[in-house]
């Protein structure tokens, strides 16, 4: 099983603008099985599709919306790399667990569908 893709106690709510309120949250996975080409993400947070526009994802030295990812302008992720994803939302998250659903689209094998709880 291959649920060990999140990086456990990675997810926190961020202060982007720095005024003093929550307006993000971020989170990391870290690739344990081999070398890939991401060509698409999506998130899921609490079983809400999070609109892509509002993601952006750190990898391999770039910064790239979800809308970004295509097969046309895929990104490495070395075996061992580590992502970090950033999502807008007011407020940022509540208190307690949270399910997060992550489908990864590798341009060559398809799509891969993840999911954990993590606690904030």
């Amino acid at each position: 099983m291959m649920t060990s893709i999140f990086v456990k106690g990675s997810l926190k709510n961020l202060d982007l603008n720095g005024d003093g309120e929550m307006d993000a949250f971020s989170f990391e996975v870290k690739n344990a099985v081999q070398s890939a080409t991401l060509s698409g993400l999506s998130v899921e947070l609490d079983g809400e599709t999070i609109t892509p526009e509002l993601v952006e994802v750190g990898l391999s030295g770039k910064k790239l919306n979800l809308t970004e990812l295509s097969r046309q302008n895929a990104v490495g992720f070395p075996f061992g790399g580590t992502a970090k994803l950033t999502a807008k939302k007011k407020g940022g998250l509540s208190q307690g667990n949270h399910t997060i659903r992550l489908s990864i689209t590798e341009a060559f094998f398809g799509t891969f569908t993840f999911s954990t709880e993590e606690t904030i």
